[in-house]
């Protein structure tokens, strides 16, 4: 409540784990939805190993309504996500595309039943362990996304990539230190805001 009082207290498993099966599951942001309930996003791992998207639909009592999970193009990490005006989501995570020697920022559209309609690569990351990028509506019904640059760099702190409604790349900027950084390691954006 408004006073910090715990309401409710839910526990949730991937939509593949089961008394003999278990998974590896992590939520990553919790968002209101417009129906007043809530959507969990996260990454879950399935029965046969792979590293999915992850998609739970509460209603305001913390009730599941369904539990997904989205593919990609290989294993896809710490994701997170938005609810978009047309009551589906759009996601941003990180994906290995098979190759465990590079990452992508990786896109993901559903509909609202949290059914993928479409997802794209949008780019070489590095990956920063636990790293979650952060992704907004835009008002021309695009989308803002902050993640980390290319390539470690002493210079480079985060990467910020504009796109339209589809998920197509209108502009891409990268960040620099205010300051020489002690360390590069660990350091970058987390949010990003229109």
């Amino acid at each position: 409540d408004v006073e910090g009082n715990v309401i409710l207290d839910k526990k949730f498993k991937g939509p593949e784990e089961s008394e003999t099966q278990k998974t590896v599951d992590k939520a990553n942001s919790i968002q209101k939805t417009g129906d007043g309930g809530y959507t969990i996003f996260g990454n879950t791992q399935t029965i046969n190993g792979n590293n999915d998207a992850w998609l739970i639909k509460i209603d305001s009592s913390g009730n599941e309504a369904w539990n997904k999970t989205v593919e990609g193009p290989g294993d896809e990490w710490d994701s997170s996500g938005q609810q978009t005006r047309d009551g589906g989501y759009i996601i941003v995570g990180k994906t290995n595309t098979n190759s465990e020697s590079k990452f992508y920022l990786w896109l993901a559209k559903t509909d609202s039943n949290g059914n993928k309609l479409w997802d794209k690569i949008l780019g070489e990351i590095i990956s920063l362990g636990n790293y979650v990028p952060s992704i907004q509506l835009t008002n021309d019904d695009g989308y803002i996304i902050v993640s980390t640059p290319p390539e470690v760099s002493v210079e480079s702190a985060a990467s910020l990539i504009k796109t339209d409604m589809e998920g197509n790349v209108l502009w891409n900027k990268t960040f620099s230190y205010p300051r020489p950084p002690i360390s590069h390691h660990g350091d970058s954006a987390s949010s990003v805001q229109q």
